[in-house]
């Protein structure tokens, strides 16, 4: 007759050392992602995504200016650079830094929660 469906044993979670690496390796929000927490995803990502692209504008804008100053032929013989904006850039490589730590941080605790929480109890019929 007709045998019943077999069902599908549950998808196995990532682990703790494939999170990491996607949040260390690949881009921070990684991990919280596939820990399908949606919302920290999304703030990591957004939140160090536009702190690494100020430090990265706050360092070319260093650059263009610094080889601007040089093609300028009436600062030729000037030996003058321009001021290097460091408050920018130690605000800017501070926040991207902690927030890529922090980030990492977050993945660990939030596996070791998970893993400390029971599972849910069978469906009594």
């Amino acid at each position: 007759m007709n045998a019943p469906p077999e069902s599908k044993p549950p998808p196995k979670p990532a682990s703790l050392q494939m999170m990491m690496l996607c949040s260390a390796a690949g881009f921070p929000g990684a991990g919280q992602a596939l820990q399908k927490r949606w919302g920290a995803a999304v703030f990591y990502a957004l939140g160090f995504g536009g702190a690494f692209l100020w430090l990265l504008g706050v360092f070319f804008w260093f650059m263009l200016q610094y080889y601007q100053m040089g093609m300028n032929a009436d600062l030729a013989g000037d030996n003058t650079t321009p001021a290097f904006p460091w408050i920018q850039f130690g605000v800017s490589l501070l926040l991207s830094g902690f927030l890529y730590l922090f980030n990492l941080v977050d993945v660990f605790l939030a596996h070791r929660r998970r893993a400390r929480k029971p599972p849910p109890a069978p469906p009594l019929y």
